[in-house]
C-alpha cells in the first residue's frame, strides 16, 4: 500500500511534532505551508535536517492545493485561520486533522461554524478530527475505576496562554474527556472559583438526564515545557509523568500505568481512520459537543 500524503500548514512550534509522528506513523509529509515565503522554506530546511525528509514548501493555501496530490492535511496554524483553511481542505476533498481549537471566529460562538465544517466533511464522505489526544489515557483509566457511573471528574492542566485566550486554547482537552464520557451531554451552573490572568479555576455540573458530573478545572499559566497534566475521576487522582526519551505514565499514590504518548497515539489513529482501519481518536459529534461546551464557558467567563 503506497503511503498516505500529508501536508502539514504551520510547522514553526505544534507542527513540528506533528510532522514527527505523520512519519512514525507511516505516512509521507510531502508538503508544508509557512506564513511566507522565507518562513516557509527555512522550516522546510529545518524538518530536512531532523527528520530526513523534503517537503516543498508554500506560503499560499491555494497553491499547495492546487499543485500537490495529497490524502489529508494537518493544521498547525493560528486558531483565526483554522474556519478557512478547513474549509478549503474539505472542500478539496481531502481528510483533516486540525489542532484544537478547531474554529475561533469569535470568543464565544464559534459552534455554529463547527456544525458547518462537521457537515461539509459529511458531504465529502471525508474524516474530519481535532487533535485532543488525552482520551486515549481512559482505556488504561477504566480498568480501576468505573467510567460509567461518573459522578466527578477534574482536570489540571497549565497552559502558556493567559485569560480568555488561556480559556479558548486549553479547554477544548479536558472538555474533550467531559464529552467522550457523557456523550449528549449539556453544561449547567458554570461558576469561577479564581480568574485571574494566570490562574482560572471552573466549575459545573455536565447533566444528562439522570446524570450529574461534577466538573472542575484548574488552568495556571507556564511559559515552558514540560507542562503537568493531572485528571481525576470519581476522585480517584492521576499524574501524567514523563521519564527518559519522553517515556509517559500516570500515577496514583498507590500504582502506575505505562501508557503510549497520547500525542502519537491521536495521530496514529488519524492516519489509521484515513487508511479505513478503525476511526480517529475523536468523533464528529464530539467535535461538535466539545466546541458548545467551550462557547458555553467562555461566554460565561466574559459575562463575569
Amino acid at each position: 500500500m503506497a503511503k498516505l500524503k500529508i501536508a502539514v500548514l504551520g510547522v514553526g512550534n505544534i507542527g513540528t511534532f506533528h510532522v514527527r509522528e505523520f512519519i512514525n506513523a507511516g505516512a509521507e509529509v510531502v508538503a508544508t505551508l509557512g506564513s511566507s515565503r522565507e518562513t516557509a522554506v527555512a522550516s522546510a530546511e529545518k524538518l530536512r535536517s531532523q527528520f530526513h525528509v523534503a517537503p516543498k514548501a508554500y506560503s499560499e493555501l491555494d497553491s499547495l492545493l492546487g499543485a500537490e496530490h495529497l490524502d489529508a492535511v494537518s493544521i498547525c496554524t493560528p486558531s483565526r485561520m483554522h474556519y478557512t483553511q478547513v474549509k478549503k481542505c474539505l472542500e478539496a476533498g481531502l481528510h483533516v486533522l486540525c489542532e484544537k481549537p478547531l474554529v475561533l471566529n469569535s470568543y464565544a460562538d464559534n459552534h455554529g461554524e463547527a456544525n458547518e465544517l462537521v457537515g461539509l466533511s459529511e458531504k465529502q464522505g471525508k474524516i474530519l478530527t481535532v487533535n485532543t489526544q488525552w482520551p486515549s489515557v481512559l482505556d488504561a483509566i477504566k480498568n480501576q475505576t468505573d467510567l460509567s457511573k461518573l459522578k466527578s471528574f477534574s482536570m489540571q492542566m497549565q497552559p502558556e496562554t493567559l485569560g480568555v485566550d488561556m480559556l479558548t486554547e486549553a479547554l477544548a482537552h479536558p472538555n474533550s474527556m467531559v464529552v467522550k464520557l457523557i456523550p449528549g451531554g449539556h453544561a449547567e451552573e458554570i461558576k469561577f472559583e479564581k480568574h485571574s490572568k494566570e490562574d482560572i479555576g471552573i466549575c459545573f455540573k455536565y447533566v444528562k438526564e439522570d446524570l450529574k458530573c461534577d466538573v472542575h478545572y484548574k488552568f495556571i499559566h507556564k511559559a515552558e515545557r514540560p507542562r503537568k497534566v493531572v485528571f481525576s475521576f470519581n476522585g480517584l487522582e492521576w499524574r501524567r509523568e514523563l521519564g527518559e526519551n519522553y517515556q509517559q505514565r500516570l500515577v496514583t499514590d498507590n500504582m502506575a500505568i505505562d501508557i503510549e504518548d497520547p500525542f502519537k497515539v491521536s495521530i496514529g489513529r488519524f492516519v489509521g481512520a484515513v487508511e479505513g482501519k478503525g476511526h480517529p481518536l475523536v468523533g464528529k459529534k464530539e467535535v461538535i459537543e466539545n466546541m458548545v461546551l467551550q462557547d458555553s464557558i467562555v461566554a460565561a467567563y466574559l459575562k463575569q
